[in-house]
């Protein structure tokens, strides 16, 4: 199991290419009000949580408990990137097509640079092929 300043000088390395501004990027062991998520490492493994600045500190919401770097880390970039593909996106709408279909394909490509576990990206891509065959987004669930 990597050590916490481990994990960070990996989110940095990654994050040369990237290109990311810091505050889409984690804090490492504490919250940090710059940053809405943060890891932690224990014994059980890779914890990833985020929590809303404006809110107690102590109201967090695990993201993901695992004890696979490759899960962490697709996790850690997986928002931030998806903000980038949206942004690729905004650049180069295709007239009466659906705009998620450029979005999603831009953000399984740069997932896919990251060099991560095939899996994650996998089940990222049949979630994407499942919304783009709904006629309409799915409900939102009773208990959100």
């Amino acid at each position: 199991m990597l050590k916490l300043y481990q994990i960070e000088k990996m989110v940095i390395k990654i994050n040369k290419n990237l290109c990311l501004d810091k505050t889409r990027l984690p804090s490492f062991g504490t919250p940090n009000e710059n940053n809405p998520t943060f890891v932690k490492v224990t014994k059980d493994g890779y914890l990833f949580f985020e929590y809303d600045p404006y809110r107690d500190k102590k109201d967090q919401h695990l993201i993901v408990r695992t004890i696979d770097i490759d899960e962490l880390l697709f996790e850690i970039f997986k928002d931030s990137t998806r903000y980038m593909a949206t942004e690729y996106e905004f650049k180069h709408r295709v007239p009466n097509q659906d705009t998620r279909i450029i979005m999603f394909d831009k953000h399984i490509e740069i997932l896919n640079s990251l060099k991560l576990d095939e899996k994650y990206i996998t089940k990222l891509m049949e979630y994407y092929h499942y919304l783009l065959q709904l006629k309409k987004p799915p409900p939102i669930p009773d208990n959100w």
